[in-house]
Protein backbone atom coordinates (compact mmCIF):
# COMPACT_ATOMS: atom_id res chain seq x y z
CA UNK A 1 0.00 0.00 0.00
CA UNK A 2 1.46 3.32 -0.72
CA UNK A 3 2.06 6.01 2.00
CA UNK A 4 -0.17 8.65 0.37
CA UNK A 5 -3.64 6.20 0.94
CA UNK A 6 -2.47 4.56 4.37
CA UNK A 7 -3.24 6.30 8.09
CA UNK A 8 -0.17 5.52 10.43
CA UNK A 9 -0.25 7.32 14.10
CA UNK A 10 3.81 6.64 14.36
CA UNK A 11 4.58 8.93 11.15
CA UNK A 12 1.70 11.11 12.54
CA UNK A 13 3.81 11.33 15.64
CA UNK A 14 7.11 11.68 14.03
CA UNK A 15 5.50 14.52 11.46
CA UNK A 16 4.28 16.43 14.30
CA UNK A 17 7.69 16.15 16.69
CA UNK A 18 9.07 17.63 13.28
CA UNK A 19 6.97 20.41 13.18
CA UNK A 20 7.73 21.60 16.42
CA UNK A 21 10.94 21.31 17.03
CA UNK A 22 11.45 23.19 13.66
CA UNK A 23 9.03 26.06 14.75
CA UNK A 24 8.79 25.43 18.37
CA UNK A 25 11.51 27.84 19.36
CA UNK A 26 10.65 30.46 17.48
CA UNK A 27 7.54 30.52 18.61
CA UNK A 28 7.42 30.12 22.59
CA UNK A 29 9.99 33.45 21.87
CA UNK A 30 7.45 35.08 20.21
CA UNK A 31 4.78 33.65 23.49
CA UNK A 32 6.94 34.96 25.64
CA UNK A 33 7.22 38.00 24.46
CA UNK A 34 3.65 38.34 23.97
CA UNK A 35 3.49 37.21 27.92
CA UNK A 36 5.53 40.14 28.60
CA UNK A 37 3.50 42.75 26.92
CA UNK A 38 0.38 41.31 28.41
CA UNK A 39 2.17 41.46 32.25
CA UNK A 40 2.28 45.17 31.22
CA UNK A 41 -0.40 45.99 30.83
CA UNK A 42 -2.04 43.82 33.08
CA UNK A 43 0.00 45.52 35.71
CA UNK A 44 -0.80 49.20 34.15
CA UNK A 45 -4.29 48.41 34.83
CA UNK A 46 -4.07 46.95 38.30
CA UNK A 47 -2.03 49.58 39.39
CA UNK A 48 -4.21 52.79 37.89
CA UNK A 49 -7.62 50.76 38.40
CA UNK A 50 -7.42 46.91 40.15
CA UNK A 51 -11.46 46.94 40.58
CA UNK A 52 -10.87 46.47 36.45
CA UNK A 53 -9.12 44.02 35.99
CA UNK A 54 -11.08 41.32 35.55
CA UNK A 55 -11.96 42.93 31.90
CA UNK A 56 -7.74 41.99 30.98
CA UNK A 57 -9.61 38.38 30.37
CA UNK A 58 -11.33 39.88 27.44
CA UNK A 59 -8.30 40.98 26.06
CA UNK A 60 -6.35 37.64 26.44
CA UNK A 61 -9.23 36.03 24.18
CA UNK A 62 -9.23 38.35 21.65
CA UNK A 63 -5.38 38.44 21.29
CA UNK A 64 -5.41 34.37 21.34
CA UNK A 65 -8.02 34.88 18.60
CA UNK A 66 -5.33 36.90 16.32
CA UNK A 67 -2.27 35.01 17.46
CA UNK A 68 -4.09 31.61 16.53
CA UNK A 69 -5.55 32.87 12.85
CA UNK A 70 -2.24 34.22 11.80
CA UNK A 71 -0.45 31.00 13.04
CA UNK A 72 -3.19 28.10 11.41
CA UNK A 73 -2.29 30.94 8.41
CA UNK A 74 1.05 30.48 8.35
CA UNK A 75 0.68 26.15 8.78
CA UNK A 76 1.69 25.17 5.23
CA UNK A 77 3.99 27.71 4.41
CA UNK A 78 7.05 25.29 3.94
CA UNK A 79 4.49 23.62 1.35
CA UNK A 80 4.23 27.25 -0.53
CA UNK A 81 8.30 27.54 -0.45
CA UNK A 82 10.10 27.35 -3.33
CA UNK A 83 13.24 26.04 -1.56
CA UNK A 84 11.98 24.47 1.25
CA UNK A 85 8.52 22.81 -0.87
CA UNK A 86 10.69 19.81 -2.38
CA UNK A 87 11.87 18.93 1.14
CA UNK A 88 8.29 19.31 2.49
CA UNK A 89 6.09 17.28 -0.36
CA UNK A 90 9.02 14.40 0.12
CA UNK A 91 8.19 13.26 3.34
CA UNK A 92 6.69 10.00 3.72
CA UNK A 93 3.79 10.61 4.75
CA UNK A 94 0.20 11.14 3.36
CA UNK A 95 -1.59 13.65 2.78
CA UNK A 96 -4.47 12.97 5.68
CA UNK A 97 -1.27 13.05 8.26
CA UNK A 98 -0.31 16.45 6.42
CA UNK A 99 -3.53 17.85 7.20
CA UNK A 100 -4.16 16.05 10.98
CA UNK A 101 -1.02 16.99 12.13
CA UNK A 102 -1.64 21.05 11.29
CA UNK A 103 -5.13 20.63 12.72
CA UNK A 104 -3.89 19.10 16.07
CA UNK A 105 -1.08 21.68 16.27
CA UNK A 106 -3.09 24.63 15.68
CA UNK A 107 -6.50 23.88 16.88
CA UNK A 108 -5.68 21.55 19.88
CA UNK A 109 -2.45 22.25 21.10
CA UNK A 110 -2.21 26.13 20.65
CA UNK A 111 -5.48 27.05 22.58
CA UNK A 112 -4.01 24.48 25.31
CA UNK A 113 -0.71 26.66 25.42
CA UNK A 114 -2.91 29.78 25.30
CA UNK A 115 -4.59 29.16 28.02
CA UNK A 116 -1.54 27.97 30.30
CA UNK A 117 0.03 31.34 29.07
CA UNK A 118 -3.14 33.31 30.58
CA UNK A 119 -2.76 31.87 34.00
CA UNK A 120 0.72 32.30 33.95
CA UNK A 121 0.30 36.04 33.23
CA UNK A 122 -2.31 35.86 35.74
CA UNK A 123 -0.39 34.72 38.49
CA UNK A 124 3.01 36.98 37.67
CA UNK A 125 0.75 40.04 37.62
CA UNK A 126 -0.94 38.91 40.83
CA UNK A 127 2.53 38.01 42.58
CA UNK A 128 3.73 41.71 41.62
CA UNK A 129 0.46 43.91 42.35
CA UNK A 130 0.71 41.73 45.81
CA UNK A 131 4.47 42.81 46.25
CA UNK A 132 3.48 46.65 45.63
CA UNK A 133 0.53 46.54 47.99
CA UNK A 134 -2.14 46.62 45.40
CA UNK A 135 -5.25 43.46 46.00
CA UNK A 136 -6.72 42.65 42.85
CA UNK A 137 -8.20 39.88 40.83
CA UNK A 138 -8.95 38.65 37.42
CA UNK A 139 -12.13 36.47 38.09
CA UNK A 140 -12.31 33.04 37.24
CA UNK A 141 -10.47 32.56 33.64
CA UNK A 142 -11.11 29.18 33.32
CA UNK A 143 -15.26 29.57 33.06
CA UNK A 144 -18.16 28.29 30.47
CA UNK A 145 -17.84 30.91 29.15
CA UNK A 146 -13.83 30.72 28.46
CA UNK A 147 -14.79 27.16 26.87
CA UNK A 148 -17.57 28.47 24.74
CA UNK A 149 -14.52 30.84 23.26
CA UNK A 150 -12.21 27.94 22.95
CA UNK A 151 -14.36 25.45 21.11
CA UNK A 152 -15.65 29.00 18.85
CA UNK A 153 -11.53 29.32 17.89
CA UNK A 154 -11.07 25.51 17.28
CA UNK A 155 -14.44 25.84 14.34
CA UNK A 156 -13.36 29.34 12.87
CA UNK A 157 -8.94 28.72 12.59
CA UNK A 158 -10.13 25.58 10.17
CA UNK A 159 -11.02 28.30 7.71
CA UNK A 160 -7.77 29.94 8.24
CA UNK A 161 -6.03 26.53 8.05
CA UNK A 162 -7.82 25.85 5.02
CA UNK A 163 -6.59 29.54 3.76
CA UNK A 164 -3.32 28.39 4.31
CA UNK A 165 -3.67 25.62 2.22
CA UNK A 166 -4.97 26.59 -0.28
CA UNK A 167 -3.35 30.43 -1.06
CA UNK A 168 0.20 30.06 -1.93
CA UNK A 169 1.12 33.91 -0.87
CA UNK A 170 -0.63 36.05 1.79
CA UNK A 171 -2.46 33.62 3.46
CA UNK A 172 -4.12 35.40 5.97
CA UNK A 173 -5.20 38.65 3.59
CA UNK A 174 -6.87 36.17 0.92
CA UNK A 175 -8.65 34.35 3.55
CA UNK A 176 -10.09 37.61 5.41
CA UNK A 177 -10.92 38.63 1.63
CA UNK A 178 -12.86 35.66 0.84
CA UNK A 179 -14.61 35.57 4.24
CA UNK A 180 -15.79 39.30 3.62
CA UNK A 181 -16.59 38.16 -0.07
CA UNK A 182 -18.71 35.53 1.66
CA UNK A 183 -20.79 37.42 4.43
CA UNK A 184 -21.31 40.40 1.27
CA UNK A 185 -23.00 37.83 -0.34
CA UNK A 186 -24.57 35.60 2.17
CA UNK A 187 -25.85 39.01 4.06
CA UNK A 188 -27.13 40.81 0.86
CA UNK A 189 -28.63 36.80 -0.64
CA UNK A 190 -30.65 37.29 3.19
CA UNK A 191 -32.14 40.88 2.89
CA UNK A 192 -33.07 40.16 -0.38
CA UNK A 193 -34.87 37.22 0.84
CA UNK A 194 -36.54 39.13 3.65
CA UNK A 195 -37.14 42.05 1.24
CA UNK A 196 -38.92 39.32 -1.02
CA UNK A 197 -40.59 37.59 1.53
CA UNK A 198 -41.83 40.46 4.15
CA UNK A 199 -41.92 43.54 1.59
CA UNK A 200 -45.78 43.59 1.98
CA UNK A 201 -44.94 44.89 5.75
CA UNK A 202 -43.04 47.64 5.21
CA UNK A 203 -44.08 50.52 6.45
CA UNK A 204 -43.96 54.59 5.57
CA UNK A 205 -40.12 55.13 5.76
CA UNK A 206 -39.17 51.44 4.16
CA UNK A 207 -38.58 49.84 6.96
CA UNK A 208 -40.20 46.22 7.90
CA UNK A 209 -42.41 46.49 11.04
CA UNK A 210 -43.50 42.88 11.75
CA UNK A 211 -46.18 42.68 14.37
CA UNK A 212 -47.68 39.44 15.71
CA UNK A 213 -50.75 39.86 13.63
CA UNK A 214 -48.80 40.11 10.52
CA UNK A 215 -47.48 36.95 10.38
CA UNK A 216 -48.66 33.52 11.53
CA UNK A 217 -47.43 31.19 14.66
CA UNK A 218 -45.64 29.03 12.62
CA UNK A 219 -44.24 31.54 10.82
CA UNK A 220 -42.96 33.31 13.82
CA UNK A 221 -41.63 29.81 15.39
CA UNK A 222 -39.49 29.12 12.37
CA UNK A 223 -38.10 32.27 12.33
CA UNK A 224 -37.25 32.77 16.06
CA UNK A 225 -36.47 29.14 16.85
CA UNK A 226 -35.93 26.49 13.95
CA UNK A 227 -33.74 28.88 11.72
CA UNK A 228 -31.43 29.77 14.72
CA UNK A 229 -31.19 26.08 15.70
CA UNK A 230 -30.23 25.25 12.35
CA UNK A 231 -27.56 27.48 12.08
CA UNK A 232 -26.20 26.47 15.52
CA UNK A 233 -26.03 22.60 14.58
CA UNK A 234 -24.14 23.67 11.71
CA UNK A 235 -22.20 25.59 13.56
CA UNK A 236 -21.62 23.20 16.48
CA UNK A 237 -21.42 19.64 14.79
CA UNK A 238 -20.90 19.89 10.77
CA UNK A 239 -18.14 23.02 10.94
CA UNK A 240 -15.19 20.93 12.77
CA UNK A 241 -15.25 17.84 10.09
Amino acid sequence: MKTQDSFSFSRLYLLIRRQVSSNGRSLLIGFAGLAGILILISLVVGWRSPENLSSMNNAFFVVMFIVGFIISSQAFMEMHHPQKAWQYLCLPVSTTERLLSAWILTALAFPLLALTAMLAVQAITLIFLALAGISASFGMLLTERALNLTLIYIILQGVFLLGASWFKKNHLLNTLLVLFVFMTIFNSYAGLLGWALFGSLSGSEGMIVMGDEAISPRMQAIISEHIPAVFRFIFWYLTIP
